[in-house]
């Protein structure tokens, strides 16, 4: 579960990364929560806390995001 507070409101976000997917998207150079944790990064520099769907798998955010792996893999080298 993954709380997000802004100055207007707070929201809960539950996301499911499958070991694979993890593995896939890190080459596991940092854990599950960091991935968790850097793709939120990723999704509020593009969209408010309101707009980001409650439930999903990580894997969804590239249906939205086609450049989500890439531009995960430039924020995870830094």
């Amino acid at each position: 579960m993954v709380s997000v507070v802004s100055t207007t409101s707070t929201t809960e976000h539950t996301v499911a990364v499958a070991k694979e997917d993890w593995k896939s998207l890190t080459e596991e150079k940092v854990t599950p929560q960091e991935l968790i944790t850097k793709s939120f990064e990723f999704l509020l520099g593009r969209e408010s806390n309101e707009s980001i769907l409650r439930n999903f798998n990580i894997t969804d955010i590239t249906r939205y995001y086609p450049d989500f792996p890439g531009e995960l893999k430039k924020i995870l080298s830094t």
